[in-house]
């Protein structure tokens, strides 16, 4: 399961630098304004793998989010979202919109926003799985 976890985390990282191929739709310093982005062009749904640091983009995430941790409940998830705890999850931390935007930190600590038809399917499918294996609060 761990080695699942820093696989998926791992290609969310391989995604953002670009190395796959993926259309870069936005990049920001703000982790807020990527997802209010993603949030303007019809999200309804997240999945957020891991802990993402900059709580002020809590008020953005569409009205169902799910989150994914692998220990200490973060700080900015608010009464609504629906949380699953994975032992040993660790990792920078991913974002999936609508099982279609993907919202990572690239190397250079920019948050990017990329679409991928040909691999977010697959990306989206495993993190489904890794929320299914989640254990719940």
């Amino acid at each position: 399961m761990r080695f699942l976890a820093f696989l998926l985390l791992g290609m969310g990282l391989g995604l953002a630098q670009g190395q796959q191929g993926q259309q870069i739709l936005f990049q920001t310093p703000s982790l807020a304004q990527a997802v209010g982005w993603v949030s303007s062009v019809g999200g309804q749904d997240a999945l957020v793998i891991g802990d993402l640091p900059d709580p002020a983009f809590a008020r953005v995430l569409p009205a169902r989010t799910r989150v994914l941790v692998g220990g200490a409940l973060p700080g900015w998830v608010r009464t609504g979202m629906e949380v699953r705890y994975l032992k040993g999850l660790r990792g920078k931390g991913m974002l999936l919109i609508d099982r279609r935007y993907f919202v990572v930190r690239d190397n250079k600590g920019l948050w990017t926003v990329l679409a991928s038809p040909e691999i977010g399917m697959q990306v989206a499918y495993y993190l489904e799985q890794l929320w299914q294996i989640g254990g719940r609060s």
